[in-house]
């Protein structure tokens, strides 16, 4: 049997969520990409850090996530720029009112990116494409540092257990074609 965190991480953000955003890419769904990977973001961090379903954590999450992606200069260069951390103007208003609170720019285009988010004079440029290979690769490291303390997997384990995971079985059909079997 697999277990939560398993689960959690092959089939939920490396099969569904994976499958999704690749499709959305193919689609041109720029826009929408964009608040898919703020709110995984956020996800992710609340699962590194422990605190999962937590209140009161969203920032906490979403920025522990950020540096894990290489993205320490970002959130300081937000803070330098606007007086607010990329969780305040992208993530928040993404989420919350699904528009970017300041002058951006969303696009897949990899030629000119350096970083997912990162600022070009007056204007947040989010370039999806970079942004999900950097958070694909700081999965990876997530997965190996947690699978690295037995301590740390085992209360993950248990805090994912806590939370309905919605197992599902079966094969699964993306519109993309790509098809899984779980």
């Amino acid at each position: 049997m697999v277990d939560n965190i398993d689960y959690f991480f092959q089939t939920l953000v490396k099969s569904y969520m994976y499958a999704d955003i690749e499709c959305m890419m193919e689609k041109g769904l720029n826009f929408s990409i964009a608040p898919l990977l703020a709110s995984w973001t956020e996800i992710i961090g609340s699962v590194y850090k422990e605190n999962i379903g937590s209140k009161g954590k969203s920032r906490e999450n979403y920025n522990t996530f950020l540096k894990k992606m290489g993205y320490s200069e970002v959130i300081e260069e937000f803070n330098n720029k606007f007086g607010n951390e990329p969780y305040d103007i992208i993530r928040c208003g993404l989420i919350h009112q699904y528009i970017i609170k300041k002058k951006a720019n969303i696009h897949s285009n990899l030629d000119d990116c350096k970083k997912g988010i990162y600022l070009k004079e007056d204007e947040i440029v989010i370039c999806n494409r970079k942004y999900f290979e950097d958070f694909k690769k700081a999965i990876d490291n997530v997965i190996s540092e947690i699978n690295g303390d037995s301590e740390k997997r085992g209360r993950i384990n248990n805090r994912l257990g806590g939370i309905n995971l919605a197992q599902t079985s079966g094969e699964v059909v993306f519109s993309s074609g790509k098809e899984i079997s779980l």
